[in-house]
């Protein structure tokens, strides 16, 4: 496939940290993986440059638990010196980094004035400082840019006031734009280090990690985007496996359809169709020019998609919400606080901020980026579901032109112990990734296929048992010049002589070089296997037995005879002595 390596890891980065998901992954994701817990392992300076003492809490970092990755801080580092990231932009990424974590602790109080800014609660004030600090960008006008928003009236800008509510999503929104700019640096300068010219070159080899399908007790956004990404994939998977199957199949000669299983596309319909669906209804409700009305949605909603199957309401929830029966599963979504997310609006005044920040790698990474106007109006307006939505798209037709391995990795247990197994935890996972699905579409065709020469050295000894009982005829006859195919037809044929031929097809074909069986089959054949096995089990312990008995026997008369010798000999040696004196007494 012709292509770059860049697009795909790029499509990838999208749906990882960008698109309002970056403060989920902070804050309730495993952290197993994440640049944060390892920055806890650097050195004593670098935590005072950083003022990340041992002790100190974050928001965003809720485990205050020593981690693994702690101790991969300096591999982080030497991986980033070989891919040519000097110190000292090392430095910046690490500060900027800094800076995200400090702004997670910084928090609002409302003032109870509408044209009041919002207050900050002791110990924000300074965790607002010590961000300004790291982030390089003056500490008044970014305490400014968080609690109050420009509203342009014709040529006129005018400052209002922002609500508590939009104070925390301003400070979530520039804190996930500045970590997705980082991260799309970060792949671009990993891409540009080790790709080739692309003019000598057309393929690549792309690995996409994606992130598992997620249900907490309070689901928001942030779940919705990461599990109709997952039914995307899911669908994409089941597509490939059920196409992979089917040319298997018609490589064999076999005839033979999945009719019968029903994919979830009905679930995608209901989230992206259009024109009337989840996303499309979110959107329209973001693009109003109005404060945002949970319960107004939610009846919406209901009204809209009462008739798709897969969305559900829980009448006695007080809480706006709605369900949704993905393929792993039920989803209760929250409705409050979504069409905030959805808007996500970056404003301008904050990237004009970070364009003038005195960190040379943050104003660079945002000199080129595009501010929206705050007054676009409806449909020009991009939401994060739209965006996320074409992320995908173009990921999945990157997919779509490639040839997919799937890895499935399940975690024994949570707490990253050894030799230690949750059944209850592995059971989840399995129906998360589509494990247990795609089993079940397996089962739906011919699940087990045995080349026909390891098909015969394990049931061959069906056709030499039924010769040497005497019950074969002249065509079971077992001739090792015969093809493979007809000698595995002559043991199917034996098995299934009681059967149908429209049972046999239902749960055997032969094709070119494999057998095809179902397990229902497979269990009728490992009984056969098993009832002849233990006949000729039972015949060699006849025979041993029978051996043992005549061998008894013949110690026990040799042992007569031996005895009998052995007496006669006894009785000569006593009466030897006395046998001459009788001899000259009849003489005499």
């Amino acid at each position: 496939m012709k292509g770059t390596s860049t697009s795909f890891i790029r499509q990838a980065s999208h749906l990882d940290e960008s698109d309002g998901l970056f403060v989920h992954l902070c804050v309730v994701a495993e952290l197993t993986d994440h640049v944060f817990q390892m920055m806890k392992g650097g050195t004593e300076e670098q935590r005072r440059e950083w003022e990340m003492p041992l002790h100190q809490s974050f928001d965003w970092l809720p485990n205050s638990e020593k981690q693994i990755e702690e101790d991969h801080f300096n591999e982080t580092v030497e991986a980033m010196l070989h891919m040519g990231i000097k110190a000292e932009t090392q430095r910046h990424i690490l500060r900027i980094l800094a800076g995200i974590l400090h702004l997670g602790n910084v928090s609002f109080s409302s003032s109870g004035e509408e044209h009041q800014l919002c207050q900050l609660p002791e110990g924000a004030e300074e965790s607002m400082q010590t961000a300004a600090k790291l982030l390089s960008v003056p500490a008044q006008e970014f305490q400014t840019c968080l609690r109050v928003r420009t509203l342009k009236a014709g040529k006129q800008s005018l400052l209002k006031p922002c609500s508590q509510t939009e104070c925390r999503v301003r400070r979530d929104c520039l804190a996930k734009t500045i970590y997705a700019q980082l991260f799309e640096w970060l792949v671009s300068f990993i891409n540009n280090s080790i790709c080739p010219d692309k003019s000598t070159w057309s393929s690549f080899i792309g690995v996409l990690d994606v992130y598992g399908f997620e249900c907490f007790h309070v689901n928001k956004l942030e779940q919705l985007c990461i599990n109709y990404a997952n039914e995307k994939l899911q669908q994409h998977f089941v597509a490939h496996y059920l196409r992979a199957q089917q040319e298997e199949y018609v490589s064999e000669g076999l005839q033979w359809s999945f009719v019968k299983f029903q994919d979830n596309q009905s679930c995608l319909d209901l989230l992206e169709g259009s024109p009337v669906g989840v996303f499309s209804l979110l959107n329209e409700e973001s693009r109003l020019n109005r404060a945002s009305d949970a319960n107004m949605l939610r009846v919406r909603l209901e009204k809209e998609l009462s008739d798709n199957p897969n969305m559900s309401w829980d009448k006695f929830s007080r809480a706006p919400h709605f369900t949704v029966a993905h393929y792993a599963g039920r989803v209760s979504y929250q409705i409050e606080g979504m069409v905030e997310k959805n808007k996500d609006p970056v404003p301008v005044e904050l990237i004009s901020l970070l364009q003038k920040s005195d960190n040379p790698l943050l104003c660079q990474i945002f000199a080129d980026r595009e501010t929206e106007n705050p007054t676009t109006r409806g449909l020009a307006k991009v939401t994060v579901v739209s965006k996320f939505k074409n992320s995908l798209e173009n990921l999945m037709s990157i997919l779509l032109n490639t040839t997919p391995h799937y890895t499935r990795c399940i975690k024994p247990n949570p707490d990253c112990k050894p030799l230690t197994f949750k059944k209850e935890e592995v059971i989840l996972q399995l129906e998360a990734c589509g494990i247990v699905q795609t089993i079940q579409i397996s089962a739906a065709g011919f699940p087990i296929r045995i080349p026909f020469k390891s098909f015969m050295r394990r049931y061959g000894l069906i056709l030499k048992h039924l010769e040497k009982s005497g019950g074969s005829s002249d065509d079971l006859h077992v001739d090792s010049d015969k093809p493979p195919q007809q000698e595995v037809e002559q043991v199917l044929s034996v098995v299934l002589n009681q059967r149908s031929c429209d049972e046999r097809c239902t749960l055997v074909h032969c094709g070119r070089t494999k057998v095809f069986l179902t397990q229902a089959m497979l269990d009728v054949l490992e009984d056969h296997r098993r009832n002849i096995l233990s006949c000729c089990a039972f015949s060699i312990q006849c025979c041993w037995l029978r051996y043992q008995h005549r061998r008894r026997r013949a110690r026990r008369q040799s042992v007569t005879v031996i005895q009998a010798g052995a007496s006669r000999w006894c009785l000569l040696s006593v009466c030897r002595p006395f046998i001459p004196s009788d001899a000259v007494t009849r003489n005499s």
